[in-house]
């Protein structure tokens, strides 16, 4: 009788366990598909003007460099001269292993950071997979909500990292509903590469209205907030797509072990029965003989 109440105890967990896990597959189900289409909308405009915020960058930088040969004052946007490195992870479990992912990428790259570049880092699993690398480096921390919209959090980050000069982002990137990478994202204008680039082009000429000086700063702080922005969207589709994967997963498994408790219970209650049916049968041959 314990073994029979025993095998129906784990069969009614497992019962709501997969209650649970199908109510959760549902909610990422519905996420992902309200958020991937924006984002996969927007990726190739944004993609594109991050490559402009870029050759603005540099027709800035050579636009300063030809201020001081002739020695005039120019605006000069104001940055801290610093790199920054943020971690975008999530607040709560269960997004498979693309927050794991993201996170090895993001720590390979802070074990070769200088004195001149600072850490945030994004989410309270990233928090906690950070302190317990035991890296010894200083972080700033922001929460910033899992459901997709989180204006308030947001607007704190952007508030710290549009001061640095350098910002990079980790973060997983959507690539199908099975396959989330991690990656990392420059949202600032790295001026150097594209130097080398028309280097080998020849020389370039820019004409700029109203000025160089009112669009690049224009650039740093409207356009670089909107593509920062898409990053977290980025990130928020790429931890839906692996927690519905990775639920469908544990549903799978779930319903395997249903099965083997089941057919386990059966077995067990169809072996009472036959003791109980090999009993009588020994009474009845008894009081026959008799």
């Amino acid at each position: 009788m314990k073994k029979n109440k025993k095998l129906s105890e784990d069969l009614n967990t497992l019962e709501n366990m997969l209650n649970v896990v199908q109510t959760y597959q549902e909610i990422a189900a519905m996420r992902m598909r309200r958020v991937k289409q924006s984002v996969l909308s927007s990726r190739e405009f944004m993609d594109d003007l991050n490559n402009t915020f870029r050759r603005v960058t540099y027709a800035y930088e050579l636009y300063l460099k030809n201020v001081k040969k002739s020695k005039e004052s120019g605006e000069i946007i104001h940055k801290n001269g610093k790199d920054v490195l943020v971690f975008l992870s999530s607040n709560m479990g269960l997004y498979g292993d693309i927050v794991r992912k993201t996170f090895k990428l993001f720590l390979s790259d802070v074990e070769k950071i200088s004195s001149n570049t600072d850490l945030v880092i994004v989410g309270k699993v990233g928090r906690d997979m950070f302190l317990n690398a035991n890296t010894n480096k200083n972080f700033t921390y922001f929460d910033l909500s899992d459901s997709g919209t989180d204006p308030a959090n947001l607007s704190k980050i952007l508030n710290l990292v549009l001061d640095y000069s350098h910002i990079t982002v980790y973060h997983g990137i959507f690539k199908s509903v099975l396959s989330q990478e991690a990656t990392k994202s420059v949202v600032t204008g790295e001026a150097a590469e594209l130097e080398r680039e028309y280097e080998a082009m020849g020389e370039m000429t820019y004409l700029f209205e109203p000025s160089v000086e009112r669009i690049a700063d224009y650039f740093a702080n409207e356009i670089l907030s909107s593509v920062f922005e898409q990053e977290t969207f980025e990130a928020n589709l790429s931890k839906f797509s692996s927690r519905m994967v990775s639920l469908y997963s544990a549903s799978d498994n779930i319903q395997d072990s249903l099965k083997k408790v089941d057919f386990s219970l059966k077995k067990y209650n169809h072996k009472v029965l036959n003791s109980k049916q090999i009993a009588i049968l020994s009474g009845i041959n008894l009081w026959s003989k008799a």
